[in-house]
């Protein structure tokens, strides 16, 4: 109830800078949604800046803009939300595939089993990326946009 009343005074304050910070911790998922309905209402009726802070970046994502991504107290990230879904794709083939195809390429994740390989590259998915993996034989799909968030997080150095 504490979470909901800080909601509700949040968005009821209409200021011209609203700050939430993980406003659906302590939600269950019935809850969570009539937040996302409220915010979407409470923005289409009084349109302002809405700061909104959380680790539930797939529930979030359809409903905004752009996302700003902090860690180790730099800003790794600021773009559009169109921008970082484009980005990290997840290549599947032989492991000599995946190496020929990743060459000069930065890979933030990668597994195997057997002779399969799996990477996840820090690139914008692009009919140049599908082409590369047919020629190599390997599948290709869009990751995550958490998963490629949490990667690009770990990553040792900052490029």
């Amino acid at each position: 109830m504490k979470t909901a009343a800080q909601i509700i005074l949040g968005l009821a304050s209409n200021a011209s800078v609203t700050i939430l910070d993980e406003p659906t911790n302590g939600l269950d998922a019935v809850k969570r949604k009539h937040f996302y309905d409220a915010l979407i209402t409470s923005y289409e009726n009084n349109p302002r800046l809405i700061l909104l802070s959380t680790h539930h970046i797939e529930e979030i994502q359809p409903i905004c803009e752009s996302l700003i991504v902090i860690h180790d107290g730099k800003v790794r990230i600021h773009q559009t939300m169109e921008e970082v879904r484009e980005r990290g794709i997840l290549l599947t083939g032989s492991t000599e595939g995946i190496q020929s195809a990743t060459e000069n390429v930065n890979i933030i994740e990668s597994s195997k089993i057997g002779s399969i390989s799996k990477v996840m590259v820090d690139e914008k998915h692009s009919k140049e990326w599908k082409d590369i993996a047919s020629a190599h034989q390997l599948s290709i799909e869009n990751a995550s946009l958490q998963d490629y968030l949490i990667n690009i997080t770990n990553k040792k150095e900052v490029e």
